[in-house]
């Protein structure tokens, strides 16, 4: 009688196609999370520039004018593009501000705030 202890052909096959699609799960996975650590830093330091852009419009008003003004800030070692939209809100004596912060030389806006101050 033959004793045979190992694994066919077959079954090592089937144990390593197994093994390659956990692995691969496991290698995009960590790609993702890589890809939404960025994503999440560079919308949490766009924030940051925005509520600057904010808070110095409601704060100093006589330097904050209606209309639109663009410039640009320097925060983690990147440029940042920013536009404040100064308009009447439509209540007498209140403005509306709104503020878009994107990475310099990109289209999508990275972060977006809107708020309200009264009139000068």
């Amino acid at each position: 009688m033959r004793s045979d202890t190992g694994f066919t052909l077959a079954e090592v096959m089937a144990a390593l196609a197994v093994f390659s699609i956990a692995a691969l799960a496991l290698l995009h996975l960590s790609a993702e999370n890589a890809r939404a650590a960025g994503l999440t830093r560079e919308h949490a330091f766009a924030a940051l520039i925005a509520e600057n852009l904010m808070v110095e419009a409601v704060a100093q008003p006589e330097l904050v004018t209606q209309g639109i003004a663009t410039g640009s800030e320097q925060m983690d070692g990147r440029e940042w593009d920013w536009t404040r939209t100064v308009l009447d809100s439509g209540e007498p004596g209140m403005f509306r501000i709104d503020v878009q912060v994107r990475v310099a030389g990109e289209s999508h806006v990275s972060a977006a705030l809107t708020g309200f101050r009264s009139g000068r």
